[in-house]
């Protein structure tokens, strides 16, 4: 009799694993770029046939045609400084006085009930709402107040990620930190911040697609320079074509944006990735 067929080693099954992975993401990544290239074909289709006016909805070649266009126009690039420098500074501003609020929170307990109140009432008011009173403080619609509407926009969803994450650490961990002679300042400084990353960055990654949508909206409500302006000033002439193309944009500029924070997020929270690989081996044992 031959001898039994010996099991799989735990080598072959991690690969067998690992492949199966790759092609569950390529399958997903298949599926995007299908439902994206069947929208576009819709789209012409329905603009082609008639179905909606060329006036109305232009297609979709002539669309990405005045994007490429546009983008070399000198009078869109300072459009489009505009808004790069309101969203950058503004979420620079937000983003930074949210983790510095949420560090000195999660320090000192007396502080974070003193500020609770504030933080749940500015956080259920809508920011956009504001920028009328902070026009007439700052001497009307412009640069200065879309900053300003888009630093409040951008600290409350760091500040709440940080201080949860800040305040969500294992205590365990921390009290085998204290049983080895860590201060509490020692503690904080290297078990509390490395295991609040990962809902740090969910913030950062949250704040800064609001900051840009914070930004277009002021721009639309009155300023005289930005991509909302832009929007605006060809909505109001019927530059239909331009309209699109500059949604278009915004859409590129927002995408890339929180593409470059989806990669910050997966180069310093790399073990978080480990650890979902390490739970899903665990299920399929």
């Amino acid at each position: 009799m031959g001898a039994a067929a010996s099991p799989p080693s735990r080598a072959h099954r991690g690969a067998g694993r690992e492949l199966l992975g790759t092609l569950r993401r390529r399958s997903y990544l298949l599926v995007t770029v299908a439902c994206v290239v069947a929208f576009f074909l819709v789209w012409n289709w329905l603009t082609s046939s008639g179905v909606l006016h060329r006036i109305v909805v232009p297609p979709p070649g002539r669309v990405i045609e005045r994007s490429r266009e546009i983008l070399g126009e000198p009078y869109f690039r300072r459009h489009l400084w505009v808004t790069v420098k309101e969203v950058v500074l503004g979420y620079t501003i937000g983003a930074g006085s949210g983790i510095v609020m949420a560090l000195v929170s999660a320090r000192f307990t007396s502080f974070r009930h003193l500020l609770q109140p504030y933080i749940v009432a500015l956080q259920s008011l809508p920011k956009v709402i504001l920028l009328p009173m902070i026009a007439i403080w700052v001497g009307g619609y412009g640069e200065t107040s879309a900053m300003i509407i888009v630093v409040l926009v951008s600290f409350f969803p760091v500040y709440i990620n940080s201080l949860t994450g800040l305040l969500s650490a294992d205590e365990n961990g921390l009290k085998l930190l204290h049983s080895l002679g860590a201060t509490p300042r020692q503690a904080f400084r290297m078990f509390r911040i490395p295991a609040a990353l990962p809902l740090l960055f969910t913030g950062l990654k949250t704040a800064v697609n609001f900051s840009v949508v914070a930004a277009i909206t002021a721009e639309l409500l009155g300023a005289r320079y930005g991509l909302g302006f832009m929007l605006a000033n060809s909505g109001t002439f019927l530059r239909i074509e331009d309209l699109y193309a500059t949604v278009v944009v915004v859409s590129l500029f927002a995408g890339l944006v929180y593409a470059i924070f989806e990669l910050a997020d997966r180069k310093f929270i790399f073990w978080r990735e480990d650890r979902n690989r390490f739970r899903s081996e665990e299920r399929e044992r």
